[in-house]
């Protein structure tokens, strides 16, 4: 089986196994404690223990991961220009292409966070 396969699949259970514990629960108020047996074991061992702690070693390998790869290539690039006269050609347009970059992310979050209203009717 391929590597795509195995992703596709893992997301197929992954939304089976959250249907599955979302209709076994069926909480009104996602704050509120389920009311029966099945649903307080799969409340608190299920999804506060297991899941929480996996999501919590992913999230925490990702950064232990992304951080020194974006490091070595910045390095590995930076050291790949060659000579300094091409190596501030090369931080201006980054510089201006990170701005850009930037000042589009804002106006978009300003724009979705102005038609959805987050946090309205709280």
């Amino acid at each position: 089986m391929s590597l795509t396969n195995k992703i596709l699949l893992g997301m197929i259970a992954g939304i089976l196994v959250g249907i599955g514990c979302n209709h076994i629960l069926d909480l009104p108020d996602p704050q509120s404690i389920p009311e029966t047996d099945l649903g307080k074991w799969i409340q608190a061992v299920l999804i506060q223990g297991i899941f929480d702690t996996v999501g919590q070693i992913f999230i925490a390998s990702l950064k232990l991961l992304v951080v020194p790869m974006v490091f070595v290539s910045l390095v590995c690039g930076a050291a790949a220009l060659g000579g300094h006269n091409r190596m501030g050609m090369m931080a201006s347009k980054t510089l201006v292409l990170y701005l850009i970059t930037t000042a589009l992310a804002i106006a978009l979050a300003i724009l979705f966070a102005v038609i959805v209203q987050p946090g309205a009717g709280i």
